[in-house]
Protein backbone atom coordinates (compact mmCIF):
# COMPACT_ATOMS: atom_id res chain seq x y z
CA UNK A 1 0.00 0.00 0.00
CA UNK A 2 1.46 3.33 -1.12
CA UNK A 3 0.38 6.65 0.39
CA UNK A 4 0.75 10.08 -1.18
CA UNK A 5 -0.17 13.07 1.00
CA UNK A 6 -1.12 16.05 -1.16
CA UNK A 7 -1.27 19.52 0.40
CA UNK A 8 -1.93 23.08 -0.69
CA UNK A 9 0.02 26.31 -0.37
CA UNK A 10 2.99 26.45 2.00
CA UNK A 11 4.68 29.83 2.42
CA UNK A 12 7.25 30.81 5.02
CA UNK A 13 8.58 34.24 5.94
CA UNK A 14 11.79 35.29 7.66
CA UNK A 15 9.87 35.19 10.96
CA UNK A 16 8.79 31.56 10.48
CA UNK A 17 9.86 28.88 12.95
CA UNK A 18 10.66 25.21 12.74
CA UNK A 19 7.58 24.25 14.76
CA UNK A 20 5.23 25.30 11.95
CA UNK A 21 3.38 21.99 11.97
CA UNK A 22 1.93 19.95 14.85
CA UNK A 23 3.70 16.65 15.64
CA UNK A 24 0.65 14.48 14.85
CA UNK A 25 0.23 16.10 11.41
CA UNK A 26 3.94 15.62 10.64
CA UNK A 27 3.72 12.01 11.84
CA UNK A 28 0.85 11.36 9.43
CA UNK A 29 2.76 12.92 6.53
CA UNK A 30 5.77 10.73 7.32
CA UNK A 31 3.66 7.61 6.64
CA UNK A 32 3.94 8.38 2.91
CA UNK A 33 5.29 10.96 0.48
CA UNK A 34 4.23 14.54 1.24
CA UNK A 35 3.59 16.71 -1.83
CA UNK A 36 2.94 20.47 -1.51
CA UNK A 37 3.03 23.80 -3.34
CA UNK A 38 5.94 25.84 -1.99
CA UNK A 39 4.77 29.41 -2.58
CA UNK A 40 7.79 31.34 -1.42
CA UNK A 41 11.43 31.93 -2.16
CA UNK A 42 13.95 30.38 0.23
CA UNK A 43 16.93 32.67 0.73
CA UNK A 44 18.08 34.72 -2.24
CA UNK A 45 19.02 38.41 -2.54
CA UNK A 46 17.62 41.22 -0.44
CA UNK A 47 14.08 42.24 -1.35
CA UNK A 48 13.25 45.81 -2.47
CA UNK A 49 11.11 47.31 0.33
CA UNK A 50 8.39 48.52 -2.05
CA UNK A 51 7.71 45.06 -3.54
CA UNK A 52 5.57 42.27 -2.15
CA UNK A 53 8.01 39.39 -1.70
CA UNK A 54 7.22 36.10 0.00
CA UNK A 55 10.54 34.77 1.30
CA UNK A 56 11.45 32.29 4.00
CA UNK A 57 14.79 31.15 5.41
CA UNK A 58 16.80 28.47 3.64
CA UNK A 59 16.40 26.26 6.75
CA UNK A 60 12.71 25.90 5.85
CA UNK A 61 13.66 23.31 3.22
CA UNK A 62 14.85 21.10 6.07
CA UNK A 63 11.63 21.80 8.00
CA UNK A 64 9.65 20.50 5.04
CA UNK A 65 11.72 17.34 4.76
CA UNK A 66 11.49 16.67 8.51
CA UNK A 67 7.69 16.92 8.23
CA UNK A 68 7.54 14.28 5.51
CA UNK A 69 7.35 16.60 2.47
CA UNK A 70 9.57 15.08 -0.20
CA UNK A 71 8.26 16.80 -3.34
CA UNK A 72 7.10 20.37 -4.03
CA UNK A 73 5.80 22.17 -7.06
CA UNK A 74 7.29 25.61 -7.69
CA UNK A 75 4.86 26.48 -10.50
CA UNK A 76 3.32 29.48 -8.78
CA UNK A 77 3.26 33.28 -8.88
CA UNK A 78 5.70 33.91 -6.00
CA UNK A 79 8.65 31.69 -6.88
CA UNK A 80 10.11 34.49 -9.06
CA UNK A 81 9.60 37.26 -6.49
CA UNK A 82 13.39 37.66 -6.40
CA UNK A 83 14.06 36.71 -9.99
CA UNK A 84 16.38 34.00 -11.24
CA UNK A 85 18.71 34.43 -8.25
CA UNK A 86 15.90 33.76 -5.80
CA UNK A 87 14.77 30.73 -7.80
CA UNK A 88 18.30 29.33 -7.88
CA UNK A 89 18.68 29.83 -4.12
CA UNK A 90 15.37 28.06 -3.50
CA UNK A 91 16.28 25.08 -5.67
CA UNK A 92 19.70 24.82 -4.01
CA UNK A 93 18.11 24.80 -0.53
CA UNK A 94 15.60 22.12 -1.57
CA UNK A 95 18.30 19.99 -3.19
CA UNK A 96 20.45 20.18 -0.05
CA UNK A 97 17.49 19.07 2.09
CA UNK A 98 16.54 16.21 -0.23
CA UNK A 99 13.23 17.72 -1.38
CA UNK A 100 12.47 17.15 -5.07
CA UNK A 101 10.93 20.02 -7.05
CA UNK A 102 9.11 20.48 -10.34
CA UNK A 103 7.33 23.10 -12.41
CA UNK A 104 9.88 25.92 -12.45
CA UNK A 105 13.31 26.48 -13.93
CA UNK A 106 15.93 28.88 -15.25
CA UNK A 107 14.47 28.44 -18.75
CA UNK A 108 11.16 27.37 -20.26
CA UNK A 109 12.43 23.92 -21.21
CA UNK A 110 13.75 23.36 -17.68
CA UNK A 111 10.47 24.52 -16.15
CA UNK A 112 8.41 22.17 -18.33
CA UNK A 113 10.60 19.14 -17.67
CA UNK A 114 8.68 16.43 -15.78
CA UNK A 115 10.13 14.81 -12.67
CA UNK A 116 10.39 11.07 -12.11
CA UNK A 117 10.31 10.24 -8.40
CA UNK A 118 10.61 6.73 -7.01
CA UNK A 119 8.61 6.17 -3.84
CA UNK A 120 7.78 2.89 -2.16
CA UNK A 121 8.86 0.99 -5.26
CA UNK A 122 6.62 3.03 -7.59
CA UNK A 123 7.78 5.47 -10.23
CA UNK A 124 5.81 8.73 -10.11
CA UNK A 125 5.76 10.97 -13.17
CA UNK A 126 5.06 14.54 -12.03
CA UNK A 127 4.59 17.92 -13.71
CA UNK A 128 3.80 21.37 -12.29
CA UNK A 129 1.92 24.04 -14.26
CA UNK A 130 0.49 27.56 -13.77
CA UNK A 131 -2.67 28.76 -15.53
CA UNK A 132 -1.97 32.22 -17.05
CA UNK A 133 -5.65 33.25 -17.10
CA UNK A 134 -5.84 32.94 -13.33
CA UNK A 135 -3.42 35.85 -12.84
CA UNK A 136 -3.56 39.55 -13.65
CA UNK A 137 0.13 39.77 -14.62
CA UNK A 138 1.21 36.23 -15.57
CA UNK A 139 4.26 37.32 -17.56
CA UNK A 140 5.98 38.32 -14.32
CA UNK A 141 6.26 34.69 -13.25
CA UNK A 142 6.08 32.53 -16.40
CA UNK A 143 9.17 31.03 -18.03
CA UNK A 144 9.57 32.08 -21.68
CA UNK A 145 12.45 30.81 -23.80
CA UNK A 146 15.66 31.44 -21.82
CA UNK A 147 13.86 33.41 -19.10
CA UNK A 148 13.42 31.83 -15.65
CA UNK A 149 9.97 31.20 -14.24
CA UNK A 150 7.10 28.78 -13.81
CA UNK A 151 5.79 26.47 -16.53
CA UNK A 152 2.60 27.82 -18.11
CA UNK A 153 -0.33 25.46 -18.53
CA UNK A 154 -0.85 24.25 -22.09
CA UNK A 155 -3.43 21.48 -21.87
CA UNK A 156 -2.38 19.76 -25.13
CA UNK A 157 1.26 19.75 -24.02
CA UNK A 158 0.37 18.49 -20.52
CA UNK A 159 -1.75 15.62 -21.89
CA UNK A 160 1.03 14.65 -24.29
CA UNK A 161 3.49 14.68 -21.38
CA UNK A 162 1.22 12.34 -19.39
CA UNK A 163 1.23 9.84 -22.27
CA UNK A 164 4.99 10.16 -22.61
CA UNK A 165 5.51 9.54 -18.88
CA UNK A 166 3.44 6.36 -19.08
CA UNK A 167 5.52 5.20 -22.05
CA UNK A 168 8.65 5.82 -19.95
CA UNK A 169 7.35 3.49 -17.23
CA UNK A 170 5.64 5.81 -14.75
CA UNK A 171 3.32 3.81 -12.48
CA UNK A 172 1.39 6.95 -11.45
CA UNK A 173 1.15 10.29 -13.22
CA UNK A 174 0.51 13.50 -11.26
CA UNK A 175 -0.34 17.01 -12.50
CA UNK A 176 0.10 19.79 -9.91
CA UNK A 177 -1.63 23.02 -10.92
CA UNK A 178 -1.67 26.63 -9.74
CA UNK A 179 -4.98 28.03 -10.91
CA UNK A 180 -8.34 29.51 -9.97
CA UNK A 181 -9.48 32.77 -8.39
CA UNK A 182 -8.42 33.58 -4.83
CA UNK A 183 -11.19 33.32 -2.27
CA UNK A 184 -13.74 31.58 -4.51
CA UNK A 185 -14.50 27.92 -3.63
CA UNK A 186 -15.19 26.83 -7.22
CA UNK A 187 -13.08 26.42 -10.33
CA UNK A 188 -13.46 29.16 -12.96
CA UNK A 189 -15.75 28.27 -15.85
CA UNK A 190 -12.81 28.34 -18.29
CA UNK A 191 -11.07 25.56 -16.34
CA UNK A 192 -13.90 23.01 -16.46
CA UNK A 193 -12.82 21.49 -19.76
CA UNK A 194 -9.07 21.51 -18.87
CA UNK A 195 -9.85 19.71 -15.60
CA UNK A 196 -11.82 17.06 -17.50
CA UNK A 197 -9.04 16.50 -20.03
CA UNK A 198 -6.26 16.50 -17.45
CA UNK A 199 -8.28 14.19 -15.20
CA UNK A 200 -8.60 11.71 -18.06
CA UNK A 201 -4.87 11.84 -18.82
CA UNK A 202 -3.35 11.85 -15.30
CA UNK A 203 -3.99 9.57 -12.34
CA UNK A 204 -3.94 12.54 -9.95
CA UNK A 205 -4.72 16.20 -10.65
CA UNK A 206 -4.38 18.62 -7.72
CA UNK A 207 -4.77 22.40 -7.67
CA UNK A 208 -3.68 25.32 -5.50
CA UNK A 209 -3.78 29.16 -5.52
CA UNK A 210 -7.36 29.98 -4.42
CA UNK A 211 -6.14 29.86 -0.78
CA UNK A 212 -9.36 28.08 0.20
CA UNK A 213 -10.64 24.54 -0.23
CA UNK A 214 -12.41 23.55 -3.44
CA UNK A 215 -14.24 20.37 -4.55
CA UNK A 216 -12.49 17.00 -4.76
CA UNK A 217 -13.55 13.76 -6.46
CA UNK A 218 -12.08 10.27 -6.64
CA UNK A 219 -12.82 6.92 -8.20
CA UNK A 220 -10.79 3.76 -8.50
CA UNK A 221 -8.84 5.12 -11.49
CA UNK A 222 -8.27 8.81 -10.76
CA UNK A 223 -8.29 11.61 -8.18
CA UNK A 224 -9.21 15.22 -9.00
CA UNK A 225 -8.75 17.98 -6.42
CA UNK A 226 -9.71 21.45 -7.62
CA UNK A 227 -8.05 23.32 -4.74
CA UNK A 228 -6.31 22.26 -1.53
CA UNK A 229 -6.33 25.51 0.45
CA UNK A 230 -3.58 27.17 2.51
CA UNK A 231 -1.85 24.49 4.51
CA UNK A 232 0.51 27.08 6.04
CA UNK A 233 0.77 30.69 4.94
CA UNK A 234 2.82 32.67 7.45
CA UNK A 235 1.63 36.22 8.26
CA UNK A 236 3.11 38.56 5.68
CA UNK A 237 3.85 42.24 6.32
CA UNK A 238 3.77 44.60 3.34
CA UNK A 239 3.02 48.30 2.87
CA UNK A 240 2.02 48.74 6.49
CA UNK A 241 -0.47 45.84 6.46
CA UNK A 242 -0.20 42.30 7.78
CA UNK A 243 -1.76 39.68 5.50
CA UNK A 244 -2.92 36.16 6.49
CA UNK A 245 -3.07 37.06 10.18
CA UNK A 246 -6.84 37.19 10.69
CA UNK A 247 -9.36 34.38 11.33
CA UNK A 248 -11.01 33.20 8.12
CA UNK A 249 -11.69 30.29 5.81
CA UNK A 250 -8.25 30.77 4.26
CA UNK A 251 -6.88 29.15 7.43
CA UNK A 252 -8.67 25.91 6.53
CA UNK A 253 -7.01 23.30 4.34
CA UNK A 254 -6.66 19.52 4.25
CA UNK A 255 -4.21 16.72 3.74
CA UNK A 256 -5.52 14.76 0.76
CA UNK A 257 -4.16 11.24 1.18
CA UNK A 258 -4.22 9.10 -1.97
CA UNK A 259 -3.70 5.39 -1.31
CA UNK A 260 -2.80 2.93 -4.05
CA UNK A 261 -3.60 -0.70 -3.42
CA UNK A 262 -0.74 -2.78 -4.82
CA UNK A 263 -2.73 -5.82 -5.96
CA UNK A 264 -5.53 -4.08 -7.87
CA UNK A 265 -3.70 -0.82 -8.57
CA UNK A 266 -6.81 1.14 -7.53
CA UNK A 267 -6.80 4.55 -5.89
CA UNK A 268 -8.73 5.85 -2.89
CA UNK A 269 -8.91 9.30 -1.32
CA UNK A 270 -8.99 10.29 2.35
CA UNK A 271 -9.52 13.95 3.31
CA UNK A 272 -8.07 15.08 6.66
CA UNK A 273 -9.01 18.76 7.23
CA UNK A 274 -6.49 21.05 8.92
CA UNK A 275 -6.40 24.57 10.28
CA UNK A 276 -3.64 27.08 10.80
CA UNK A 277 -3.89 28.03 14.47
CA UNK A 278 -3.88 31.70 15.45
CA UNK A 279 -1.15 30.97 18.01
CA UNK A 280 2.22 30.51 16.27
CA UNK A 281 0.32 29.76 13.00
CA UNK A 282 0.93 26.05 13.51
CA UNK A 283 -0.81 23.55 11.22
CA UNK A 284 -3.02 21.16 13.17
CA UNK A 285 -5.83 18.73 12.43
CA UNK A 286 -9.38 19.95 12.96
CA UNK A 287 -11.49 18.34 15.67
CA UNK A 288 -13.82 15.50 14.62
CA UNK A 289 -17.05 17.52 14.33
CA UNK A 290 -15.54 20.41 12.35
CA UNK A 291 -13.53 17.99 10.20
CA UNK A 292 -16.69 16.09 9.24
CA UNK A 293 -18.38 19.29 8.07
CA UNK A 294 -15.38 20.42 6.02
CA UNK A 295 -14.92 16.95 4.51
CA UNK A 296 -18.58 16.79 3.50
CA UNK A 297 -18.34 20.22 1.84
CA UNK A 298 -15.20 19.32 -0.12
CA UNK A 299 -16.51 15.96 -1.34
CA UNK A 300 -20.08 17.14 -1.88
CA UNK A 301 -19.63 20.47 -3.69
CA UNK A 302 -20.08 20.35 -7.48
CA UNK A 303 -16.96 20.16 -9.63
CA UNK A 304 -18.62 22.23 -12.34
CA UNK A 305 -20.86 25.14 -11.42
CA UNK A 306 -20.24 27.95 -13.94
CA UNK A 307 -23.24 30.04 -12.89
CA UNK A 308 -22.30 29.83 -9.21
CA UNK A 309 -18.70 30.68 -10.04
CA UNK A 310 -19.68 33.71 -12.15
CA UNK A 311 -21.95 35.00 -9.36
CA UNK A 312 -19.24 34.50 -6.72
CA UNK A 313 -16.61 36.18 -8.93
CA UNK A 314 -18.78 39.24 -9.45
CA UNK A 315 -19.59 39.38 -5.75
CA UNK A 316 -15.86 39.36 -5.05
CA UNK A 317 -15.36 42.13 -7.60
CA UNK A 318 -18.03 44.25 -5.90
CA UNK A 319 -16.48 43.62 -2.48
CA UNK A 320 -13.02 44.54 -3.76
CA UNK A 321 -14.35 47.70 -5.40
CA UNK A 322 -16.14 48.64 -2.19
CA UNK A 323 -13.05 48.21 -0.04
CA UNK A 324 -10.93 50.16 -2.52
CA UNK A 325 -13.54 52.92 -2.76
CA UNK A 326 -13.71 53.30 1.02
CA UNK A 327 -9.93 53.34 1.38
CA UNK A 328 -9.44 55.89 -1.44
CA UNK A 329 -12.77 57.69 -1.07
CA UNK A 330 -11.43 61.25 -1.20
CA UNK A 331 -9.30 60.91 -4.31
CA UNK A 332 -11.88 58.68 -6.01
CA UNK A 333 -14.60 61.24 -5.47
CA UNK A 334 -12.54 63.83 -7.29
CA UNK A 335 -11.64 61.50 -10.19
CA UNK A 336 -14.72 59.38 -10.79
CA UNK A 337 -17.89 61.12 -9.64
CA UNK A 338 -19.09 61.89 -13.16
CA UNK A 339 -21.57 60.63 -15.75
CA UNK A 340 -19.23 57.80 -16.76
CA UNK A 341 -19.30 56.10 -13.35
CA UNK A 342 -22.18 53.66 -14.13
CA UNK A 343 -20.39 52.52 -17.28
CA UNK A 344 -17.17 51.91 -15.38
CA UNK A 345 -19.00 49.80 -12.79
CA UNK A 346 -20.78 47.81 -15.50
CA UNK A 347 -17.51 47.03 -17.27
CA UNK A 348 -15.97 45.82 -14.00
CA UNK A 349 -18.88 43.48 -13.35
CA UNK A 350 -19.06 42.21 -16.95
CA UNK A 351 -15.35 41.32 -16.98
CA UNK A 352 -14.08 41.11 -13.37
CA UNK A 353 -10.40 41.80 -12.82
CA UNK A 354 -10.13 40.15 -9.40
CA UNK A 355 -7.59 37.34 -9.31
Amino acid sequence: MTRLHLMGDVAFTEASRGDWIAPDVAAWLCTGLGIANLECVLGGPEAPPERLVVRGPTEAAGWLRAAGVGLVTLANNHITDLGADGLSATCAALDAAGVAHVGCGLSESEARAPRLVVHDGLTLGVIGRLDPRSFSQPERCIARGPRAGAAALDVDEAVATAHRLRAQGADLTICLLHWGIQGIPLLPSWLAEPMARLGAAFDIVAGTHAHILQPARADAASVRICGMGNLHFAPLRHAGRVHYAEPGIDRLAAVFTVTREPAAGTLSLEVRPTTQAMTHNRVQFLGPAAASLVRAAVLGAPERAPLLFDAAWRAKELTSLGRYAWRERRSLARRHLDAELPGKLWRSLRTPKSR
